[in-house]
């Protein structure tokens, strides 16, 4: 899928209704060139995690990320029926451990 392609899936109005479908979502908002999001994106391949995920790519998709208040990357915000339950941010191994355990 190329660059805009993602952008047109990245819509905000697209997105909220996407996520309103689930009863918990985690969005995993991501910079490309951010070494700290590919130790997170690793880290969640290899852990169970209890809800689905999205990335979103910060970059190809900054409305998403404003809406949702991220100013730095990696951020993960957990989702129920679209509503903002929870956001983390910081060291890779401490939001995994938080998305392990569900919140």
């Amino acid at each position: 899928m190329g660059n805009d392609e993602v952008r047109e899936a990245c819509g905000l109005s697209v997105f909220q209704e996407a996520a309103e479908q689930y009863d918990k979502l985690y969005v995993s908002i991501l910079g490309e060139l951010c070494q700290p999001c590919q130790e997170l994106k690793q880290l969640v391949r290899d852990a169970d995690i209890p809800y689905p995920i999205v990335e979103v790519p910060s970059g190809i998709c900054p409305e998403i990320a404003g809406y949702y208040g991220v100013v730095a990357t990696p951020t993960v915000v957990l989702l129920s029926r679209g509503n903002v339950i929870a956001k983390h941010n910081g060291p890779p191994e401490a939001i995994v451990e938080r998305m392990k355990r569900g919140e």
